[in-house]
């Protein structure tokens, strides 16, 4: 084994009740605080021995113990997104006041976009990542040059240097990773993450990557993850369903956070094959197109809820968007849950292009049509880099009762507050 840098994988500590980091669909802050697992950091961190993946906000460690926490580090993994970034950035500037030697490194959808502009943000960063960054950062740990490294931005000599495109990995490549579940149980605490409309404790994990539906306003697919649509084998996923139900006797369910879990019916009738000797409960994300034997299938193999995005309910819109799906499948789709009793989070954007009055009233209509257990509204939300995103005013609505759990909205020119305004374990607001 090669030596190493100690390296550290970072979720930076954020705003009060702030979810932006690695992995969340909807950077947004919270009145009910819920947080999602930093999967992307979990495969690097498990192929460099010594490393550790600090998720600071979850587990409330503030900037100024995440300073210290650094100095016991030769190289810095930062998860970064559009919203963090300027605060990520005097988080940076501290980490290297504190180790001066320290390397850094900007991994996630920001820099995936904009790599220079990310490089000039700040001298403190050595290099960003574009694309999948799973084996680009390990490399560096362990002594590549930059200049032999795929999918990297760094500078040289005052210019701005744009390594090729590293290709994506494919199943064979996805089944060599390690498990995240191998680092949840090595440097998190599962208790920590909590989703309303989710089992609490639950662990989550992809089993793809990659969507090919084109969806304007979704952003993984059109950074990190891509449209080509790549699996992990069965088997390698059955193996860490069983590993997980091991780690944690207290987790509730699995939840699958696949850009597209269902998108195939004989992977998913195959998967569900595997699943249900084991007798767990999950949930996933689930797009309209499946019938009612893949819905039946997955029923029968433990599946408990799925995240749905309808997004509109006028026909339009859902066209304007690219979609790929229309209102009467989605219609058909609900009715395949609701007879074998797998419970759905309706997924809604405002705002989207198109959108009048009429319409956002037709979307109105069609939710209550539908009457999801639970459901998510949201503002579309153009990005700095002309991706629609809808990361803004959220909300979950109990359908048949009165709680409600609402997000306020976050934009760009509200998170450029001081380093001192970061989270410090929840003592102190920030917004």
């Amino acid at each position: 084994m090669p030596d190493v840098m100690k390296t550290l994988l970072l979720n930076p500590p954020s705003f009060e009740n702030f979810d932006g980091g690695a992995s969340s669909r909807w950077p947004a802050t919270r009145e009910i605080e819920s947080y999602w697992y930093p999967v992307w950091l979990t495969y690097p961190a498990g192929m460099l021995p010594g490393s550790r993946l600090l998720d600071a906000s979850p587990h409330k460690i503030n900037w100024q113990q995440t300073v210290q926490i650094c100095k016991d580090y030769e190289f810095l993994v930062l998860f970064t997104s559009t919203v963090g970034l300027e605060s990520d950035i005097k988080l940076t500037r501290k980490i290297k006041e504190a180790n001066p030697g320290m390397k850094i490194v900007f991994v996630g959808p920001h820099g995936h976009i904009k790599p220079a502009e990310t490089l000039m943000a700040s001298e403190d960063i050595d290099f960003v990542t574009r694309g999948e960054f799973d084996h680009s950062v390990v490399e560096y740990a362990q002594g590549k040059p930059l200049s032999g490294i795929l999918g990297v931005s760094y500078r040289k000599d005052g210019k701005i240097v744009h390594n090729p495109e590293r290709p994506q990995l494919h199943t064979e490549e996805l089944d060599a990773l390690p498990f995240a579940s191998d680092i949840y149980k090595r440097d998190l605490e599962i208790e920590r993450y909590n989703v309303p409309f989710l089992l609490h404790p639950f662990i989550s994990f992809y089993t793809t990557r990659g969507c090919p539906a084109l969806c304007t306003f979704c952003m993984w697919p059109q950074t990190i993850s891509g449209h080509a649509w790549r699996t992990r084998s069965t088997d390698n996923v059955a193996q860490e369903v069983k590993q997980a139900l091991g780690y944690f006797p207290q987790m509730k369910e699995i939840f699958f956070d696949d850009d597209t879990f269902n998108i195939r019916k004989d992977r998913v009738i195959e998967l569900c094959a595997k699943f249900k000797p084991l007798k767990f409960r999950w949930s996933s994300t689930a797009r309209v197109h499946s019938d009612y034997e893949t819905v039946k299938a997955m029923a029968d193999a433990g599946a408990r809820l799925f995240i749905v995005g309808f997004e509109s309910g006028d026909a339009q819109i859902l066209k304007n968007i690219k979609k790929g799906a229309t209102l009467e499948m989605a219609r058909n789709f609900r009715k395949h849950c609701r007879k074998v009793g797998i419970k759905v989070h309706g997924d809604f954007i405002i705002g989207l292009p198109g959108e009048t009055k009429e319409t956002i009233q037709k979307t109105i209509e069609f939710a209550k049509e539908l009457d999801c257990e639970t459901i998510q509204v949201s503002l579309a939300h153009a990005m700095r880099h002309g991706i629609a995103r809808h990361h803004g005013r959220a909300r979950l609505l109990e359908s048949r009762g009165s709680r409600r759990f609402r997000r306020p909205p976050i934009a760009a020119h509200r998170v450029s507050a001081s380093l001192e305004g970061r989270n410090d374990g929840g003592r102190e607001p920030v917004l």
